[in-house]
């Protein structure tokens, strides 16, 4: 009875294993494929700095490192599971060893999983923060420029300009012209 019921145990073990383990799988290929074409359209707009867009690279490599690593994987469980079935001993060994390397395949896939996760959300605070500073530099150049006014010169009346009147003034009688001797021969001189 003790290994009925421990054999009953591995088979439910097993069976939430496998349960587990096949959630897991569409989670993680789920949201690395819906996480590629958010990544290609933040990377296509250009209002991101050079860190921010480095990083959304970075987090789309490792996406694309996800599903790749998924394929493998798979295949190599499939022929692993091929291999296990045939009678041979080295067939079995080859499988398990196929099995072996899908489930490192899955660690890897995990990890780069966690990591691309880590360095979206890492871009995302970085492009939050720099978004911040931006603004509130603008808000302080604006406050600068509003604060700063140029002395400014007094309007007043715009008059023509007129020109100063030159005219004799009538109380001072006009000098008269003093003959000089040299005029007085000249005038002498045609009688």
């Amino acid at each position: 009875m003790s290994d009925k019921k421990r054999e009953a145990y591995n088979e439910l073990m097993m069976e939430l294993y496998k349960e587990n383990q096949s959630f897991l799988n569409k989670a993680i290929f789920g949201i690395s494929t819906l996480a590629i074409p958010f990544l290609f359209n933040a990377l296509s707009s250009n209002e991101h700095s050079f860190s921010v867009s480095l990083l959304l690279a970075f987090s789309l490599v490792l996406f694309l490192g996800v599903i790749l690593l998924q394929i493998l994987s798979l295949k190599s469980a499939r022929d692993g599971c091929d291999k296990s079935m045939e009678t041979t001993k080295a067939a079995v060994e080859d499988g398990e060893i196929l099995f072996n390397k899908a489930r490192t395949l899955d660690i890897w896939r995990e990890w780069l999983f966690i990591g691309g996760i880590c360095v979206i959300t890492i871009s995302m605070f970085t492009a939050i923060i720099q978004k911040e500073v931006s603004m509130t530099e603008n808000k302080n150049l604006k406050e600068l420029q509003n604060s700063f006014t140029p002395p400014q010169a007094k309007v007043t009346e715009q008059k023509s300009f007129v020109p100063p009147k030159t005219t004799v003034s009538q109380n001072k009688p006009a000098e008269a012209v003093k003959p000089t001797p040299q005029s007085q021969n000249n005038n002498t001189g045609n009688k």
